[in-house]
């Protein structure tokens, strides 16, 4: 169950950037920070990934989807940013997009995609 939870250091970097949510879990730090579920609110709490993925989605308009390579045994990363406002067509512009791949845990492609999606907040100093 602990990889529901984003690592630690992450959780570090996110709180940073305003995430303040309520968490199922905090991090216990007699255990190398390793994430323990427990309803927690305290400043240790540990997020999972799908509260994370949704916070960047409602707070930076950033949207992520991984999915497995079809024949590959691989997963890849796209990152979006959309515009909200409409274009003079109606349709919302994609102000960022970007794609990583070449993972062959789907793990390893949720910490990847969040790096990035820290990375790309920062840069574009919203």
């Amino acid at each position: 169950m602990e990889d529901f939870f984003i690592p630690y250091k992450l959780s570090l970097k996110i709180k940073q950037m305003g995430f303040d949510e309520e968490c199922f879990g905090f991090y216990n730090k007699d255990d190398n920070n390793k994430a323990v579920v427990r309803i927690s609110d305290a400043s240790n709490s540990a997020p999972t990934f799908c509260q994370v993925f949704r916070w960047f989605r409602r707070r930076f308009n950033l949207h992520q989807s991984i999915i497995k390579h079809s024949g590959f045994k691989t997963y890849w990363c796209q990152i979006e940013m959309i515009s909200d406002k409409k274009s003079k067509i109606g349709e919302y512009d994609v102000i960022y997009v970007t794609n990583i791949s070449g993972f062959t845990d789907y793990n390893d492609a949720e910490i990847a995609c969040l790096k990035k999606m820290i990375e790309i907040v920062e840069q574009v100093n919203i």
